[in-house]
């Protein structure tokens, strides 16, 4: 999963707080999810690029 963790920080660009999020995406790719239930959709969206789908 770190490596998918990578993947996505090199990919979209993102250092600093923004990586944990990158982190929770990619322990869920890692576990074949791919619906995220967030109130904090605007933190997600650029996720939604690589297939995520924000509840």
């Amino acid at each position: 999963m770190v490596d998918e963790w990578q993947r996505l920080c090199v990919k979209l660009q993102i250092v600093g707080r923004r990586a944990h999020d990158a982190r929770l995406i990619a322990y869920m790719r890692g576990h074949g999810l791919d619906k995220l239930f967030t109130l904090n959709v605007s933190d997600f969206q650029a996720f939604t690029a690589d297939g995520i789908q924000l509840i």
